[in-house]
């Protein structure tokens, strides 16, 4: 094992340069660190046969800046940092969400939103209903909203992605049954409806 541990020493800060590319074109950039160490400890947890495999296998393709060869355990790194950066379901997208900031948020589609012109400060209003759907989802995560309502609802609403691109099992009839469920959920809190 201290070969692999001496490998990881030795190589970890290209796996850094890698990941914090990574993270700054997936706009991330101050999370280099914890999503090389998420692919760090669960490297680690492998088996230590199947480490040192890794790490003794000559990889197919790749060189470092030197001209030294990448071994198997650079391939695999380098590919968990990419999955763990870019795919919602990782490891370190499920353990550390980023929630996202007023500013990327579309609180329109809730249906909240007036299109009246009556002269308000439209970004300060805009502002306290984002507070407000902010407020109250939170308050559906403490009532233990089931995983997938949460993942399906963050998916669509926060990060504004299609469902056609969504990574699961579920039907596109499903996901929408879902997101409309945690949407009018979200809707009788901040009209005062329902069993809040």
């Amino acid at each position: 094992m201290h070969e692999v541990n001496q490998y990881i020493t030795d190589h970890y800060s290209n796996w850094l340069d890698h990941a914090e590319y990574q993270c700054s074109r997936h706009g991330i950039p101050d999370e280099a660190v914890d999503v090389l160490n998420e692919v760090m400890a669960y490297l680690l947890k492998k088996d230590e046969k199947k480490l040192l495999k890794l790490r003794y296998t000559q990889a197919r393709y790749g060189r470092f800046a030197d001209g030294k060869p990448y071994m198997e355990i650079d391939i695999y790194v380098l590919a968990a940092i990419s999955l763990n950066v870019t795919s919602p379901t990782s490891p370190y997208q499920s353990k550390y969400k980023r929630f996202p900031s007023a500013e990327e948020m579309d609180f329109s589609r809730l249906e909240i939103e007036d299109d009246i012109d009556d002269g308000t400060d439209k970004p300060a209003q805009i502002l306290e209903e984002m507070h407000q759907v902010r407020k109250a989802y939170e308050y559906l995560l403490t009532l233990g909203l089931p995983d997938i309502y949460r993942e399906v609802f963050e998916w669509r609403f926060f990060n504004d992605r299609a469902f056609i691109e969504w990574p699961g099992d579920e039907s596109k009839k499903e996901l929408y049954d879902i997101y409309n469920k945690v949407k009018n959920l979200i809707k009788q809190k901040i009209n005062g409806e329902g069993l809040f």
